[in-house]
């Protein structure tokens, strides 16, 4: 026997008895450990017997693993979302007390918890009502002073918010033009808005901001409700109209204020 061959088998050799110590040792290696003895003494019946045990072991690990593994997936989906969430609202606040800070309007945050499931409705409800200091009539804005619409409906604890873009809805506004051009926006049953009663003699142009004239007794002055889209003009009429799109709207938003008036003159 050549020197590298006895080499090699006393390397194999030690590498056997350690592999069998560490089947003596360790008590996990127990269920292969008795598997591979049968399978020395008895080949033929102990490989199916091995087999068995082999794999009984993997069919317990693994779902046991894969189960822990997708359960700590999901509590990190749910975490993530949370987290988004919270982000989402943070970023709508800070854009609120932007205004707050600028105007120095009282102001009641709320949150929107639910929403009109008609499409020819356009409306919503927020967890603030009578208890807080809410009326009829009050703006809602998001943002940093975007109108939205006002209250329409109020409870106790809760509101009906009567959104900008619903058919129902008017509010006195002014074009930021040189003339300061006043009219009433009305909704255009989701689809838009309308300005409306501006005078022939009047110069609309696209892109003009549209706001809160301050007319309405409960609505301040100077909230934002859109831009002058395209203006109407028939000649024969007295009046022209534009075409008014909101820059932000209540749709993606959870969180919004109402504008609180220091005074409301009732007659």
């Amino acid at each position: 026997m050549t020197s590298r061959r006895r080499t090699l088998l006393i390397i194999a050799a030690a590498g056997l008895l350690a592999g069998g110590a560490l089947f003596v040792v360790l008590p996990s290696f127990a269920p292969v450990r008795d598997a591979l003895s049968r399978l020395a003494l008895s080949p033929g019946p102990a490989l199916s017997s091995a087999g068995a045990r082999i794999a009984a072991v993997w069919t317990r690990a693994v779902p046991e693993e894969l189960s822990k593994v997708l359960t700590e997936r999901d509590a990190l989906v749910v975490e993530n979302a949370r987290l988004r969430v919270q982000a989402q609202e943070a970023e709508e606040l800070r854009g609120i007390l932007s205004y707050r800070e600028r105007t120095r309007q009282r102001l009641e945050p709320a949150r929107i918890i639910g929403r009109s499931g008609d499409l020819a409705i356009q409306a919503v409800m927020i967890d603030r009502g009578s208890e807080d200091g809410l009326a009829p009539g009050m703006a809602v804005i998001v943002g940093d002073g975007f109108y939205i619409g006002t209250i329409r409906k109020i409870a106790p604890r809760t509101a009906i918010v009567l959104l900008a873009l619903d058919g129902r809805s008017r509010a006195a506004a002014a074009i930021q033009n040189g003339t300061r051009t006043v009219g009433y926006v009305e909704g255009g049953r989701g689809l838009g808005m309308a300005l409306r009663l501006i005078p022939q003699d009047e110069q609309v142009e696209s892109g003009q901001l549209v706001v809160t004239s301050g007319l309405d007794p409960a609505v301040p002055r100077g909230l934002i409700i859109g831009r002058v889209e395209r203006v109407s003009r028939e000649p024969q009429e007295p009046f022209q109209t534009a075409v008014v799109s909101q820059i932000v709207s209540a749709e993606r938003n959870a969180t919004v204020a109402v504008v609180i008036p220091d005074a409301v003159i009732e007659l």
